[in-house]
């Protein structure tokens, strides 16, 4: 309270409050909702994975990825975000956005050769030469056909 001198009457002073949210580390807020980035190393994305992505309040949540992940694809994990407002027991949706990583060095020839049988179902397979020969004959050596 604050004293008018022009009425001598006490007068209720005004405040004013100013809340700044500050950025978070590894979540950015959208309303009820937490996004956070998860990096994929590209083979479990290929193969399958279990992420676990630390909670605000450090517990861990775990999940599962059967399938195939690409670049750019996006988890809604429901009822994982902040509290709803006025709605006890509820909550937003934790957007995981998952950055497939791909690999910093080059590959060798034999890497990509062996990538492109894998994941290349048109492809030629290499000639296995060993198949051509002969068995070893007594003498233990090879005879070419």
């Amino acid at each position: 309270m604050v004293l008018n001198e022009a009425t001598g009457e006490l007068e209720p002073l005004g405040i004013e409050v100013t809340i700044v949210e500050v950025p978070h580390p590894r979540f950015v807020r959208e309303g009820d909702d937490l996004g956070v980035q998860v990096d994929v190393p590209l083979v479990d994305s290929l193969t399958g994975f279990t992420m676990t992505v630390k909670r605000l309040n450090n517990t861990f949540l775990k999940k599962s990825m059967e399938r195939i992940v690409n670049p750019g694809d996006t988890l809604v994990l429901e009822n994982e975000g902040m509290p709803r407002k006025r709605r006890p027991g509820e909550r937003g949706s934790l957007i995981v956005d998952l950055n497939v990583k791909f690999p910093v060095n080059p590959l060798s020839d034999s890497q990509k050769q062996e990538l492109k049988s894998a994941l290349d179902p048109t492809a030629t397979p290499p000639r296995n030469t060993a198949f051509f020969q002969k068995p070893p004959n007594e003498e233990g050596k090879g005879s070419k056909l």
